[in-house]
């Protein structure tokens, strides 16, 4: 039930955080073109001040990449112990037909 509650959480968040992005970007992209066209020298600071917006906004996606990683690099290394393990298995089975 917990986890339950935690997934529709998480869920939400990542809903959250891509709509936000969606508006970081667009506020982005026209913030960052006044700036050219009206003031240029302040232009880096705004693309920088919204681009450090979105990489906060987009924490909880850079924490749900770097979980899949690792999801997937331990299911990878079960796989491979698993099929390490039935391989020695194998072996041994027909070792003792061999004999």
């Amino acid at each position: 039930m917990k986890l339950e509650k935690l997934m529709n959480f998480w869920e939400a968040l990542m809903r959250l955080s891509s709509s936000l992005l969606w508006m970081c970007a667009v506020l982005g992209f026209f913030s960052t073109l006044g700036c050219y066209i009206f003031s240029p020298n302040a232009a880096p600071y705004v693309a920088t001040a919204l681009l450090g917006l979105g990489a906060v906004i987009a924490l909880p996606w850079w924490l749900f990449m770097v979980f899949m990683v690792l999801a997937a690099c331990i299911g990878g290394v079960i796989y491979l112990i698993d099929t390490t393990r039935q391989a020695i298995a194998n072996i041994k089975e027909s070792f003792r037909e061999l004999f």
